[in-house]
């Protein structure tokens, strides 16, 4: 909605995939903190760079990843690139 109203500037630039995948993962282990549950990326070796805002992005991950550990059901949460 901050973005349709004009509130919010995204600052868009090519960021590597995988430092978004590490950086989003990081901090969905603070975020959940109290889970046990173990996060494996299964990628292949070259991942592409996305033009994104790396700031929002990683956040928007790392939230989605967070959530995902929290109500996980198994002891491991598997992220799929």
């Amino acid at each position: 909605a901050r973005v349709e109203a004009g509130q919010l500037t995204l600052e868009r630039s090519d960021v590597p995939l995988g430092l978004l995948l590490d950086q989003a993962i990081d901090k969905a282990k603070d975020l959940s903190a109290d889970s046990n549950a173990l996060v494996v990326v299964e990628a292949p070796d070259e991942l592409p760079s996305l033009y994104v805002d790396h700031l929002r992005f990683s956040q928007a991950l790392a939230t989605f990843i967070g959530h995902a550990r929290k109500t996980a059901e198994r002891d491991t949460i598997r992220v799929l690139v």
